[in-house]
């Protein structure tokens, strides 16, 4: 038996109506040595039916109960063959030279472990709506990877031995989301890149990750990818205070947040990646920028007690503003 050279992880749950659309567009690559491994994730709306339906011997379709994405993409994996696993959701679809533009970059830039492109976000109907402008240079990765996800994981492609020597996708839920929490540990070992080509059109979801208890979790890989920048064994305070600050988790800080110290943090971790970049763009530009935006978004209570008076006085003007024009008679208003 022939052993294809990529091997694209596809989980889905209930996708019965989008899935057809994913794999035909995987189907149509330039690039054609690779097989599909889709992981039917106890869906119950015939979606086993639609990708049995597709007729062609690359398709290789799983079924398990119901376990999450995480758990899917893992039993693929492991009945994936190839010497490069590309990651797609069901209902996302890849531009027709994705495979073989990510297949080239890895073949010449072996330090490589994450390769992603950006995206064309989508709506349930398949319009444009903006897109994922993500960093490209590997500084610059690893700098928003010290607070949040830069890569959009259906762009992902990565060879095959970066799993086996780091490992799966973690099932323990207090470590979700389980893509940033993998692609961290990869990123303590290998390179990281992004393609500029929009590759992936990205169906947004109803849903959302915005819970309290979800960003408390987001912010807790955060804050040990910044102690691992700086050699530390673990996060102190100060990392942890920084880390929930950027997901406005401001109810778990601290008692007295050292403002002064957070910031510091930030700029060592803006050095510390810019010694021996690649990149022409210096991330303490980058930096200044989060710390101003820090700034401007900080919540009333850890305001100086002028800033917040200035900021009650104008709110109060311009109420007052507001309420003049409202009753001024209609002579006066012309």
């Amino acid at each position: 038996m022939i052993v294809p050279l990529i091997s694209v992880v596809v989980p889905v749950y209930n996708g019965a109506e989008t899935i057809r659309a994913g794999i035909e567009s995987l189907l149509s690559q330039s690039f054609q040595d690779f097989e599909i491994v889709v992981v039917d994730d106890g869906s119950t709306d015939g979606t086993a039916e639609v990708v049995g339906g597709i007729n062609d011997s690359r398709i290789k379709l799983l079924r398990q109960q119901n376990r999450g994405a995480a758990a899917a993409r893992n039993t693929a994996i492991k009945q994936s063959r190839g010497e490069f696993i590309a990651f797609q959701d069901h209902d996302d679809s890849s531009t027709s030279h994705r495979l073989e533009k990510q297949l080239s970059f890895l073949r010449t830039h072996t330090e490589v472990g994450i390769l992603g492109s950006r995206s064309v976000i989508i709506d349930r109907n398949g319009l444009s709506r903006g897109g994922h402008n993500h960093p490209l240079a590997d500084e610059h990765l690893r700098f928003e990877l010290m607070f949040d996800n830069p890569f959009v994981t259906s762009s992902v492609m990565l060879p095959s031995r970066v799993l086996k020597e780091v490992g799966l996708f973690t099932l323990d839920s207090k470590r979700f989301p389980e893509d940033y929490e993998l692609w961290s540990r990869i990123s303590r070992r290998f390179k990281l890149a992004n393609l500029p080509d929009r590759m992936i059109l990205y169906r947004k979801s109803e849903g959302s990750l915005s819970s309290t208890h979800v960003a408390k979790q987001i912010a807790q890989i955060a804050s040990e990818n910044i102690a691992f920048a700086l050699g530390q064994s673990s996060p102190s305070t100060e990392i942890t205070d920084l880390a929930l600050w950027y997901h406005k988790q401001y109810q778990l800080l601290s008692p007295r947040p050292n403002f002064s110290k957070m910031f510091e943090i930030i700029r060592d971790v803006a050095a510390l990646l810019s010694d021996g970049g690649s990149s022409n763009q210096d991330l303490s530009a980058i930096s200044e920028d989060l710390i101003r935006k820090f700034i401007v978004e900080r919540p009333a209570q850890y305001m100086p007690f002028a800033l917040r008076l200035r900021r009650h006085l104008m709110r109060r003007h311009k109420k007052i503003v507001e309420l003049t024009k409202k009753h001024r008679s209609p002579t006066e208003r012309k």
